[in-house]
């Protein structure tokens, strides 16, 4: 995809799974990518995972500049995103990404959770939309991609806060998709679901504790539940991205792609 590079690409939550992944396959197709997260180990890691990328590809990848940062410090995030549009230019494609709210039935979750939740998945996407957007209309091209989940269309059990903020992101993109379609902007949101994260690994570690079993044994339960009979890899996710950032992708907009292997029952 030689036509993304030199662009620069802003992602959110991109030290670890997904988040990075995408981080990773932007920056073998030349594209300088600012990123942050929270955790200074996995920012390291990241760091670690892309100098590698950028000494096989010489000459062909993109340059990085990352933060420790929690996305919930919106004022943190903005100052940010100020210093890597001093760097890099304006921002052509916005990655909004996040770690997912707490977990938990109606009753279970706080209400300081709810208003977290909140910052995290709608606030943020709609602030740094808002900086991304005037230049990315001025130079007739970007894209904004957000990664949220599959709960975004089909309501999972004990997901409370992620049922009702990530339909609530859908709507905002679809609101951006067809206002900026004229600008050669597009706007897509990937769901991803049964992906081998942290996140992922998170929930399964918590059934270890209470069924007496071990990982592997709980991973190939939740693997004989999907339709292509294994989980997700990050890396698959970051080729997704890519494309839709692609030239290729220019006439697809205000799209909700699941990547979920199947485990959607919904028909659209």
């Amino acid at each position: 995809m030689k036509e993304l590079k030199g662009k620069h690409a802003f992602v959110t939550a991109g030290t670890a799974g997904i988040g990075l992944a995408i981080v990773q396959e932007l920056l073998k197709n030349g594209v300088n990518v600012s990123f942050f997260g929270r955790d200074e180990a996995r920012l390291e890691a990241a760091t670690r995972s892309l100098e590698q990328i950028i000494s096989d590809t010489s000459e062909d990848a993109g340059k990085y500049m990352v933060k420790a940062i929690d996305l919930g410090n919106l004022s943190e995030v903005e100052s940010f995103y100020s210093k890597a549009e001093s760097a890099f230019g304006p921002v052509q494609i916005l990655v909004n990404n996040h770690g997912g709210p707490a977990a938990g039935k109606l009753l279970d979750v706080s209400e300081e959770a709810f208003l977290s939740a909140f910052e995290l998945i709608v606030h943020a996407a709609f602030k740094l939309s808002r900086l991304a957007v005037p230049g990315m209309k001025k130079a007739g091209w970007g894209r904004v991609i957000n990664v949220l989940s599959l709960s975004a269309k089909e309501s999972m059990p004990n997901m409370t806060l992620s049922n009702i903020y990530r339909p609530a992101a859908i709507g905002l993109a679809k609101s951006m998709a067809i206002e900026l379609a004229g600008d050669g902007i597009t706007v897509n949101s990937i769901l991803p679901a049964a992906a081998l994260t942290d996140r992922t690994m998170f929930f399964v570690n918590q059934r270890v504790e209470k069924e007496n079993k071990n990982a592997e044994e709980i991973i190939k339960e939740i693997e004989k539940t999907l339709p292509v009979g294994r989980l997700a890899m990050p890396e698959e996710f970051g080729k997704l991205a890519a494309y839709l950032c692609s030239d290729a992708a220019g006439y697809i907009t205000g799209n909700v792609i699941s990547m979920d292997g199947g485990l959607s029952k919904t028909i659209f």
